[in-house]
């Protein structure tokens, strides 16, 4: 017990190296690298609590060995089998089927410098790929140019989705209120005194 701090860090210390140890090989190695050191590390541990300064360590026994050769046997076969496969034939003066000629392999260089270069322009046939985004930048710049609707253009939208009469002091269509001036009774001349109209009876004042 008077130790247990020591193996508490030591623990966390580890399981912190080991996690970014893992995450600079899957940024710098591949995803395939670091489930094979993971395969690699079941022996490893059992090895590793041998040791008789931890804590329940346990003797290595030979299954933990045998288990420990089968999978690097495994491992190095898996990922040096084509080096290796090229190598022995290449010493035996034997031409590998699945190794591309010089044409081939001068014809796929060119192909992968062409699509570097390709991805760097946006042509004609490239424009339709761009729809979306014009679209969502419009849609974007429309929005900051709209100007807030007042509380009576707010007001006037409802009743008119409601069915009713606009207010008279009010007309157009939702969203487009303009002020104009009394509309004008049967005999009425423009020239008449607005006090003197009356409102329809129909209309609603809001």
């Amino acid at each position: 017990c008077a130790r247990a701090p020591f193996y508490v860090w030591s623990y966390c210390i580890f399981n912190l190296l080991y996690n970014i140890l893992i995450v600079v090989i899957l940024k710098y190695g591949s995803a395939n690298i670091m489930y094979l050191g993971s395969t690699a590390l079941v022996p490893l541990t059992n090895a590793a609590f041998a040791m008789p300064w931890l804590p329940g360590h346990k003797p290595v026994k030979p299954t933990d060995l045998y288990g420990l050769i089968v999978i690097m046997l495994g491992i190095t076969i898996y990922r040096f089998y084509e080096d290796l496969k090229t190598l022995v034939l290449r010493k035996l003066g034997i031409e590998d089927p699945d190794t591309p000629t010089a044409a081939e392999a001068e014809r796929e260089r060119t192909r992968k410098q062409v699509l570097q270069r390709a991805a760097l322009y946006v042509g004609l046939n490239q424009a339709e790929a761009l729809g979306p985004l014009m679209d969502e930048r419009v849609k974007k710049a429309a929005r900051k140019k709209m100007v807030p609707r007042s509380p009576a253009q707010i007001r006037g939208s409802y009743m008119y989705r409601l069915g009713l009469a606009p207010s008279p002091t009010v007309t157009g269509s939702p969203g487009t209120f303009r002020r104009s001036p009394p509309p004008l009774g049967p005999g009425r001349s423009p020239g008449r005194s607005p006090g003197s109209v009356r409102p329809n009876a129909t209309s609603i004042n809001v």
